[in-house]
């Protein structure tokens, strides 16, 4: 949650930047990036990269009306605080950035990881099954179904190790 607030705003603003509409653009920028970026869906993401850029506006316009203002009795707290808040917006807006790729590539890892886990738990799952029936009838497995088996052994092993899911096509398309 950024920490600019409507609250601080209002405290400081001089009379000349009332209408300026700062509280409000700050209220959707509340809004828009009340959840960790981490769960926002594409659009809440948009828009949260969308209402800090609106918000920029509104410091802008609420900056030139406190600078305009001769008569104001003290707008350098109100100056001084749009300029930490810009400074604070900056970092805002690169970390939606940043998280919102680091969030495509996790979910193209997850997808794939997911891909991959189906394929052998079902493998294993019909290794599983065909021994039991083996089990009884006592009879031997055959060759190849020992060899299916421990494929599927060494893929399960093999799908959590860090090179398992960059070596797969379809995670190195999406970087």
């Amino acid at each position: 949650m950024p920490p600019f607030t409507a609250k601080a705003w209002r405290k400081v603003r001089p009379e000349s930047a009332k209408d300026t509409a700062v509280a409000s653009a700050i209220g959707e920028v509340d809004k828009a990036c009340a959840k960790a970026v981490v769960t926002m869906s594409a659009a809440e993401n948009k828009a949260a990269k969308k209402a800090p850029d609106d918000l920029a506006t509104a410091w802008n316009k609420g900056k030139k009306a406190a600078d305009e203002d001769a008569k104001g009795k003290d707008r350098s707290a109100a100056l001084d605080l749009i300029d930490k808040w810009q400074k604070e917006i900056k970092t805002l807006i690169a970390d939606l950035a940043l998280d919102a790729g680091y969030n495509i590539r996790v979910a193209a890892v997850q997808a794939e990881y997911d891909q991959q886990y189906r394929r052998i738990r079902g493998d294993v799952d019909r290794c599983h099954a065909a021994a039991i029936v083996h089990n009884r009838n006592t009879t031997r497995p055959s060759d190849i179904d020992l060899q299916r088996y421990m494929v599927a052994v060494r893929d399960g092993a093999g799908i959590c190790s860090k090179q398992s899911i960059p070596s797969h096509r379809g995670y190195a398309a999406t970087l």
